[in-house]
């Protein structure tokens, strides 16, 4: 009976201590689902300091998003001679899952612009509207998607190696834009727009003193100089996720910027329609090899 109780004694104890383990178990798993909860939720704050701020401004989308970027004015229009307020330039930027983008230029300023295409790390680009002076895609019919690196190639070739200045060959493309444009600064610009940070930061101080302020929980004004003598203010927005969702002036005058991006998948970037290309190279070429004589006199 002493041994049978002593066992059953023992036995007692055994379970009671399986039972504060596994209550200690669970409530180490309570704790740990705690920090990683707190720590998700910090990880999706909107930027705490004015640098971050305006480090998220430069920082690469590198997620599938729609950026549309307008800088509206107000003027003449010169078909009906009114006064109006119309967007100058309007940016249309689309990054799909494989990181391939796609450009578009549809504001009224959009001669001789360029859209681009990337990819799979392809660049194809073209011009939809030339003004008289125009000369991008020189010896392209406008609105056809070109090869970008065959077109310089067809260059080289058609000069005999006598390579056409940029400001003749190709004024307006740039074929750094469909990687730049994954940084949401790289879409914001207007008549002498000076870049930001750097036009932001108080040169007596050295630092965003003043010119970064946070305004709630997602929001930050940022006041920079968008030309010479001229300060706009900015508001930065963050979505839960502490992504960057909007940038945009809010002046006085009808001289606004106004960025918004949009997150989430979107239908795959594809090559372009390039059977233009690929019957008129030719065509091309000639054009080209003429322009070089004109330019040189040869």
């Amino acid at each position: 009976m002493n041994i049978t109780k002593k066992l059953v004694t023992v036995g007692a104890v055994w379970k009671i201590v399986g039972v504060l383990l596994c209550a200690g178990v669970l409530l180490g798993c309570g704790s740990k689902d705690k920090i990683l909860v707190s720590e998700s939720s910090e990880a999706g704050e909107a930027p705490g300091t004015p640098a971050a701020v305006l480090a998220s401004l430069y920082q690469p989308i590198l997620e599938p998003f729609v950026a549309t970027y307008t800088y509206t004015r107000s003027g003449e229009n010169p078909d009906t001679r009114v006064e109006e307020t119309y967007a100058a330039i309007k940016s249309t930027v689309t990054q799909d899952a494989d990181l391939d983008v796609q450009v578009l230029e549809t504001g009224r300023w959009t001669h001789n612009t360029p859209d681009y295409l990337l990819v799979s790390d392809e660049l194809y680009v073209r011009v939809r509207e030339l003004d008289e002076y125009g000369n991008d895609l020189e010896g392209v019919d406008a609105g056809q998607w070109v090869p970008y690196y065959e077109w310089v190639a067809v260059n080289l070739d058609a000069t005999e190696s006598l390579v056409l200045g940029k400001e003749e060959f190709a004024s307006h493309v740039d074929p750094e834009r469909p990687y730049l444009v994954r940084s949401p600064v790289a879409l914001v610009q207007g008549e002498q727009f000076l870049p930001v940070p750097a036009s932001c930061v108080d040169f007596r101080e050295r630092r965003p003193a003043r010119r970064v302020i946070r305004l709630d929980e997602r929001r930050w004004k940022v006041t920079c100089a968008t030309g010479l003598g001229v300060l706009d203010e900015f508001i930065t927005e963050y979505d839960t996720d502490g992504r960057l969702v909007r940038f945009y002036s809010t002046p006085e005058s009808c001289i606004c910027y106004d960025l918004a991006i949009v997150y989430g998948p979107n239908e795959d970037v594809r090559e372009p329609d390039t059977t233009w290309w690929q019957a008129n190279q030719p065509l091309v070429s000639k054009r080209l090899a003429e322009l070089a004589a004109r330019l040189y006199g040869d």
